[in-house]
Formats: C-alpha cells, structure tokens, sequence
C-alpha cells in the first residue's frame, strides 16, 4: 500500500467517530423540544413585557409632553411656572415609581416561569430515573 491509500483508510475509519463526538444532536429529542418550548415561552413573554414597557414609555412621555407646553404657556407668571414645575417633579417621579414596579412584576414572572420550568425539569428527571429503576429490576428478574 502506498502512503495516499493508508491516509485515506485512516481518515475513513476516524471520520465517522470524530463527526459523532462533535453532533450536537446527542441530545435527546424529548430534552431538546422541551428547551426549544422554555425559551419559545420565555422570548413571547419578553416581547409582551417589551411591548408593554414602550406602551407606559410613550404614555409618559406625552404627559410630561403636556406639562412642558403647560409650563411655556404660563409665560411670565414665575408663581405658575413653579407651581407647574413642581407638578413635573412629582410627576417624574410618579413615572420612575410606575416604572421600577412593572420592572419588579416582569422579574417576578420571569422568577415564577424559571421556578416552574426547573420543576419540570425535576420531574422529568425522576422519570427518567424511575424508568432507569424499573429496566434495571427487569433485567435482575431476567437473570434469575
């Protein structure tokens, strides 16, 4: 045999173990749909959670919008200009508490649909070990 033949031999005998070691689809179909559904869930909750944060954004903006066109039609009445200036204060800061509490709903959401898909998680693993359990004892009772 010459050089080219035994490296050719060689590769077609390593190839096929090499390309087994590096396929990602050893994972189970089952694992796998089950993941591919978690972060399907988690992505939809994010875009609503998304949606409904540029929704009280804009809300914001076109109240403090408001108060600003309030607040240069006053004009030179200094003792309206700030009274209404005050009104903007506590109305950014009204907005800033709005927003910190929709920000502590959507972590708590996303908190309880982690804690719910680690719970999954578990009882698929119990299965799996009960059946693991089960074939074993089954093979014992063969043996005999």
């Amino acid at each position: 045999m010459n050089k080219n033949t035994t490296i050719a031999l060689l590769a077609g005998l390593i190839l096929p173990f090499t390309a087994q070691a590096g396929d990602s689809t050893g994972v189970s179909p089952v694992r796998d749909s089950i993941r591919t559904a978690n972060h399907g869930e988690r992505a939809q909750m994010h875009a609503g959670n998304q949606g409904e944060r540029h929704a009280l954004q804009t809300e914001h903006q076109a109240e403090r919008q408001a108060l600003r066109q309030e607040i240069q039609a006053a004009g030179g009445d200094s003792a309206k200009r700030t009274e209404l200036r005050a009104k903007m204060t506590a109305l950014k800061a009204e907005h800033k508490a709005e927003k910190k509490a929709l920000h502590a709903e959507h972590k708590a959401e996303n908190a309880a649909m982690t804690a719910e898909h680690k719970q999954e998680r578990a009882g698929h693993k119990a299965a799996a070990k009960a059946r693991k359990a089960e074939r074993k004892a089954g093979k014992g009772a063969q043996v005999r």
